[in-house]
């Protein structure tokens, strides 16, 4: 994902370039990946995808993500992560950091530290 102007473009593994269509409030987020590798599902159309879903195997550094909205659950932030659907807590320097974007689309590398608990290594909003 590469933002060119006002659109977003990408290049698919072949080599071939698309312009994203990121109608869908969903989908927005991907104009903020730049240069993460994502799974987009859509219709094309001439060069243009308009996307219906999409996820992120994972981050720049080679680590797991999680990507959702960023919620307050007392004393954690986490988020229900976009690819598996489930909800993640983060730890505590993390919360203490993410806590001023909530209700705003992040992108979270880490490791799993316990159940649902993630250390965040490395985020991105995923809005403006």
């Amino acid at each position: 994902m590469r933002p060119e102007g006002d659109v977003t473009v990408f290049n698919t593994l072949e080599g071939d370039r698309f312009r994203l269509g990121l109608e869908r409030p969903d989908a927005r987020p991907l104009a903020f990946l730049d240069g993460h590798t994502a799974v987009i599902d859509g219709t094309r159309v001439f060069r243009v995808v308009h996307v219906a879903d999409w996820t992120v195997p994972e981050g720049l550094h080679g680590m797991p993500v999680w990507v959702g909205a960023l919620e307050d659950h007392g004393k954690k932030v986490g988020l229900t992560d976009r690819n598996t659907r489930a909800f993640y807590v983060f730890d505590d320097a993390a919360t203490d950091l993410l806590r001023r974007d909530l209700g705003k689309v992040v992108l979270v590398e880490g490791y799993i530290e316990g159940p649902h608990q993630v250390h965040v290594v490395y985020y991105r909003l995923l809005a403006d």
